[in-house]
């Protein structure tokens, strides 16, 4: 059952610009950022991919990214949505505590990593595990992108800890949980320390840095957590299926990507 998950951010936006705490409440897409959505189209129809299905966070800026990245029609997702930050939303971004968050935000109204994790899986699961829904393009925000990422560390075949830019593109193969096997031997071996993005395999993009190679092991090895993160995959039960990340790119030049 191989399955392809493509995970967006979406562009940049006001608040981005402004560096307001952007969660559940909303600002529109910069020129830039309309300007990035639109790479990331041309990256995606020059190396000849297309989507079964186009999912979207219910956020205004992420479907106004969908609209713009391709012409399948869009499905608005709740469970796509950004991590929710309680009191924080719409301050500044000065406020706001350095990574990992943990439970932080659950002070303040708002939602604990852990809970942000189960979010993402169990909407991204849901997806993937219907029919006709072979190359899936999902298209979410900043911190919920980091967190399914950190959710899914353990099955790697990079490890990416942090928040990716505006439209950076998430690469993740999906399988069967039975089912075990690591990323790098479709692709082959890596070298250690080695970063495969879609750049450095030959499509456009551009390689985003801090990306390292998983080991060529059968079984996945989980990185130790960080003080205050939970660190690995939350589920209230063992999951269906395997998301496993491949490749992440920012497919847009480096004056788009700056500011």
């Amino acid at each position: 059952m191989g399955k392809t998950l493509y995970l967006m951010r979406h562009g940049q936006t006001m608040f981005n610009v402004r560096r307001k705490i952007q969660g559940w409440c909303d600002s529109p897409l910069t020129e830039k950022g309309c300007d990035q959505a639109l790479h990331a189209r041309r990256y995606f129809e020059d190396a000849g991919i297309t989507f079964d299905h186009v999912y979207c966070s219910s956020a205004g800026r992420a479907c106004e990214t969908a609209e713009l990245v391709s012409d399948v029609p869009y499905t608005p997702t709740k469970g796509l949505r950004e991590w929710g930050f309680g009191l924080f939303e719409g301050e500044s971004r000065l406020l706001m505590p350095p990574t990992p968050w943990g439970d932080f935000f659950a002070d303040f109204e708002g939602e604990r990593e852990a809970d942000v994790q189960r979010r993402l899986a169990a909407t991204m699961t849901e997806i993937m595990l219907r029919d006709d829904h072979s190359v899936v393009l999902a298209i979410s925000h900043g911190a919920a992108c980091m967190e399914f990422m950190r959710a899914w560390q353990p099955y790697a075949a990079f490890h990416y800890d942090g928040i990716p830019g505006n439209c950076g593109i998430m690469r993740f193969e999906v399988r069967p949980a039975g089912e075990r096997r690591c990323c790098a031997e479709k692709r082959g071996q890596a070298k250690p320390g080695q970063a495969r993005s879609a750049a450095a395999t030959g499509a456009a993009g551009v390689p985003v840095p801090g990306v390292a190679a998983c080991p060529a092991a059968d079984a996945p090895r989980p990185p130790a957590p960080a003080p205050g993160s939970t660190g690995v995959f939350q589920a209230p039960e063992p999951p269906k299926l395997i998301f496993s990340l491949v490749d992440v790119v920012e497919p847009y030049p480096e004056e788009i990507n700056q500011g």
